[in-house]
C-alpha cells in the first residue's frame, strides 16, 4: 500500500513538471494587448525631501484605519455593483463561493472589484511563480489602503505634490503631447506588511462614460483591453512615491513593469523618497513579494481585515474581525503613495468630463456594455449569441477576462502555473496536492 502511495506521488510530480515544461514553451509570449505596450515609464530618485516625507507619513497615520484591498469598494459608490453574478451574503457562512467576496454593505457576495488580476494571480502565482494554497495567496495580496478623492482637503498633497513644478514637468512627459492639461483627482496610500506582493495589473480605467464609479472596476479594465473603446479612453499619470525608509535591495518588494509583449519585466528598486511616473492604466505593473520569508498571518477573504494605527506606542495592529493577529512598527512596511492626474487636451474638456462624470448622465446600462463585449467574443473567438446569453454571469466574467486581458506569466518558474490552488476548482484533487503543497 505504501509503495503504491509513493508511486502515485512520484507520477504526479513527474506529470506536473512535464506539463510545466510544455507550458513554458507554449506561453513564451503572453499576448498583452497592443495598446498596453510601449508606453513611457520614468523614475526619479529623491523626488521629495525628508520633511515632505514625514508630513505625508503623519497624514497616513492620521487616517488610522486601513482596510484590506478586498474591501476597496467601500471608498466609492458604484451605479452598477455587479454584472449579475451576485449571491446573498450569509452572515454565518460568509460567501461560500470561493470566487466571491462580501460587498461593502455585507449584503451580497460579488466578484472582487479587480477580479481580472486576482484570477491571474491565483492561476500563476504572480511574478515569483508562487506555489501556494488559496488562503495564503489571497492573504499575500490583501495590502492595506485608503483612497482619497477629496484631495483639496489636504494642502500638503496639493502644494508639495500635485502642483509642484517638478511633478507637473515630469507628468507632462507621460501624458500625450496633445493632452497637456493635468487634472489631479485622487491619492492612495498603500501599505504592504511583510510577506505581501502586488499582482500584475493595470490600474482602474477612466473613459468618457465609464469608470469605477459606474461599473465594477474590473469591467472598464476589460473594456479598455478589448480595444473597442479606444476613442473614449482618458490617459492618466500616476506618481508612485515610496515613503518607507529602508533601502535594502535583498528583501524584495521591487517594482516591475511590462512595456514589451514578454513575460520578463523590467525592475526598479523602491528606494525611499523616489518616485516612478507611469500611466498605470496603459502599462502592466506589479511588485515582487516583500520580505518573502517573513511570518504572514492568514487573512480570511470574507473577514473584515484592517491595519489600525495606535498612537499610543506608535504601532499598527493587524486585525481580522477585530481580533488582533500581529503588531508592527511603521518601518517594517513597504509604503507607497500613489497620486493620480488625468490628461486632457484643454481646460474645457477637463471641465466637461468632471461635470458629466459627477452627474453620471452619460452612463449606459450595463447590459448594453455586456452586449458589445459579447459581440466581440462572437466575431473574434467564434462564440454564439445563444451560448453567451445562456452563460451564468460568473462564467461570462471569466470568459471576458480570459479572452480580452492576457497578463504575463512567471518567467523564472519551471512550472509556470500554481497547481496548489487547483483544489479550489477541483476539490477532489486536494488529497493529492496536500502531498506537495
Amino acid at each position: 500500500m505504501k509503495s503504491s502511495f509513493l508511486s502515485s506521488k512520484k507520477f504526479l510530480a513527474f506529470a506536473i513538471i512535464l506539463l510545466g515544461v510544455y507550458l513554458n514553451w507554449r506561453w513564451r509570449k503572453p499576448g498583452i494587448p497592443p495598446n498596453l505596450l510601449g508606453n513611457r515609464v520614468d523614475f526619479y530618485p529623491e523626488f521629495i525631501d525628508k520633511e515632505v516625507q514625514q508630513e505625508l507619513l503623519e497624514i497616513m497615520k492620521g487616517l488610522k484605519v486601513f482596510p484590506a484591498s478586498f474591501q476597496g469598494s467601500q471608498f466609492n459608490t458604484t451605479t452598477y455593483e455587479h454584472i449579475g453574478e451576485a449571491e446573498p451574503f450569509d452572515p454565518e457562512k460568509g460567501c461560500t463561493n470561493p470566487y466571491l467576496i462580501p460587498n461593502a454593505a455585507r449584503t451580497l457576495c460579488t466578484l472582487p472589484t479587480r477580479f481580472d488580476f486576482l484570477r491571474n494571480w491565483m492561476i500563476y502565482g504572480g511574478i515569483d511563480g508562487l506555489k501556494e494554497n488559496f488562503d495564503m495567496l489571497a492573504t499575500r495580496i490583501q495590502s492595506f489602503g485608503q483612497y482619497i478623492f477629496n484631495i483639496q482637503d489636504y494642502p500638503v498633497m496639493m502644494e508639495k505634490l500635485f502642483f509642484s513644478e517638478k511633478f507637473i514637468k515630469a507628468a507632462k512627459k507621460i501624458c500625450p503631447s496633445e493632452k497637456q492639461v493635468l487634472d489631479p483627482y485622487s491619492f492612495h496610500f498603500v501599505i504592504q506588511i511583510p510577506g505581501q506582493a502586488l499582482p500584475i495589473h493595470i490600474d482602474s480605467q477612466y473613459m468618457e462614460d465609464a469608470s469605477r464609479f459606474h461599473y465594477p472596476a474590473w469591467l472598464p479594465t476589460i473594456m479598455a483591453a478589448s480595444g473597442l473603446y479606444q476613442d473614449k479612453l482618458i490617459e492618466q499619470v500616476q506618481g508612485v512615491l515610496y515613503l518607507h525608509e529602508w533601502n535594502d535591495t535583498d528583501i524584495g518588494g521591487h517594482f516591475a513593469m511590462y512595456t514589451r509583449d514578454d513575460n520578463t519585466p523590467d525592475y526598479e528598486i523602491p528606494y525611499p523618497r523616489g518616485v516612478g511616473l507611469v500611466d498605470g492604466s496603459r502599462t502592466m505593473h506589479a511588485s515582487t513579494v516583500f520580505k518573502p520569508n517573513a511570518y504572514l498571518p492568514i487573512l480570511p477573504k470574507d473577514a473584515e481585515n484592517e491595519l489600525v494605527y495606535q498612537e499610543e506606542g506608535d504601532i499598527w495592529e493587524l486585525q481580522s474581525d477585530e481580533k488582533v493577529l500581529n503588531r508592527y512598527k511603521t518601518n517594517e512596511f513597504r509604503i507607497t503613495l500613489v497620486y493620480r492626474s488625468r490628461c486632457f487636451a484643454s481646460e474645457e474638456k477637463r471641465q466637461s468630463f468632471r461635470e458629466s462624470h459627477k452627474s453620471g448622465k452619460n452612463v449606459r446600462p450595463i447590459e448594453i456594455v455586456l452586449d458589445e463585449l459579447k459581440s466581440a467574443l462572437i466575431s473574434r473567438f467564434g462564440y454564439t449569441k445563444e451560448e453567451l446569453d445562456a452563460m451564468p454571469r460568473l462564467q461570462l466574467a471569466n470568459v471576458l477576462a480570459n479572452r480580452f486581458l492576457n497578463y504575463p506569466r512567471p518567467v523564472n518558474a519551471i512550472i509556470p502555473f500554481n497547481y496548489c490552488a487547483l483544489p479550489v476548482i477541483m476539490p477532489w484533487t486536494d488529497i493529492f496536492f496536500k502531498l506537495i503543497c
